[in-house]
């Protein structure tokens, strides 16, 4: 059975490890001081930066993007930064198919050992690459 793991879509805590962060990333995973945050300033700095670290390509991308964190309850905002941040897998899974998009701004391609690039896929690409995405999964079936 083969497993896809599409960048932006939750999956990439299955194949990132701590070491594979940025060093900012790190600080901050290794501090928590993520949690000195309250949710209304994580959602304000979102609607800030989403943009540029999505990767959204149009206006309609960004309104969409920007709605969807609006609307992501609070609990789960905490709750998946602090994952995120303090995850530790061991494990990596051999049997996948790794889709990453090259300019992913969150989770950088450069530990990514062996994947199937998308040119110019940020972290929102399953939004506008869903076309390129969807090739390659229909190729491989």
């Amino acid at each position: 059975m083969t497993i896809y793991f599409i960048s932006g879509l939750g999956a990439d805590e299955s194949v990132f490890q701590f070491l594979d962060l940025p060093g900012i990333k790190k600080v901050v995973a290794f501090t928590r001081i993520h949690k000195l945050f309250p949710v209304r300033f994580l959602k304000w700095s979102n609607l800030i930066t989403a943009d540029y670290y999505f990767g959204t390509t149009s206006a309609k991308e960004s309104k969409l993007l920007h709605q969807i964190i609006q609307d992501t309850d609070d609990v789960f905002m905490v709750w998946a930064i602090n994952c995120r941040m303090t995850w530790k897998n061991v494990n990596i899974a051999e049997d996948i198919i790794h889709i990453h998009g090259t300019s992913d701004k969150i989770f950088s391609i450069r530990p990514i050992k062996s994947c199937v690039k998308i040119t110019d896929g940020g972290h929102f690409m399953i939004v506008n690459k869903s076309e390129e995405i969807s090739k390659i999964i229909m190729s491989s079936i």
